[in-house]
């Protein structure tokens, strides 16, 4: 049951986040809707609604990010020791690499940087050598470095999106809170939670893309 309904989540997330035109489109078709059906029929939703909509969804948004902060700390973290172990398996299963990679003692690679341009050198001037056992297990220690660079690049990016998205968010449902008083005097109030819990929403979309494409 968990699994299918991770699956309709991440299925939603991915159109929600990829298909962004045609999603714009339709989210301003009803934005303009229930402004027009609101104003006519001056539909009221109280004002203390208002005030609790905006604050909960602030306090939400704040612990989702500190939340997923936490959560890609220890994935690094994880993957730290991944790369830790790469030079373990170096030093203890593969002695005879370090010698093949161009050092005496494992313990001069001091760095998973150091040892991916060391094997870089290897594997890319003998490109013809498949047969060879050691340079396919550096190709095969090369693969696992760079899987590491490129999650850790990935966790990089999407942390910076969805930290500046979010934050611009929270900051919006403080405007609106400033203003509910406003908002409920021209009554505006459906149009405008529509558009928060909207924004919202791709927040919470972004982090279910983010596990679809292995961030936890």
């Amino acid at each position: 049951m968990e699994e299918i309904t991770y699956k309709i989540y991440q299925h939603i997330g991915n159109f929600f986040t990829g298909r962004r035109k045609q999603f714009f489109a339709l989210f301003c078709v009803i934005f303009i809707i229930l402004v027009g059906v609101s104003i006519y029929y001056q539909i009221k939703i109280p004002q203390d609604t208002l005030y609790w909509i905006f604050s909960s969804l602030v306090q939400s948004l704040a612990a989702l990010v500190a939340l997923l902060g936490v959560v890609i700390i220890f994935k690094l973290q994880t993957i730290s020791n991944r790369e830790d172990r790469v030079l373990e398996e170096m030093s203890q299963n593969y002695s005879s690499l370090a010698y093949f990679v161009g050092v005496t003692a494992v313990q001069e690679i001091t760095s998973i940087e150091e040892l991916l341009l060391k094997v870089n050198k290897i594997t890319d001037n003998n490109t013809g050598e498949q047969g060879d056992y050691h340079i396919n297990v550096l190709r095969t220690i090369k693969n696992k470095i760079e899987h590491f660079r490129e999650v850790k690049l990935f966790i990089h990016n999407f942390m910076i999106k969805f930290s500046v998205y979010t934050f611009a968010i929270i900051i919006l449902n403080l405007v609106f809170l400033s203003v509910s008083h406003l908002i409920y005097q021209y009554n505006l109030e459906l149009p405008i939670i529509f558009l928060v819990i909207i924004f919202t929403s791709y927040s919470l979309f972004l982090v279910i893309k983010g596990m679809s494409e292995s961030l936890f």
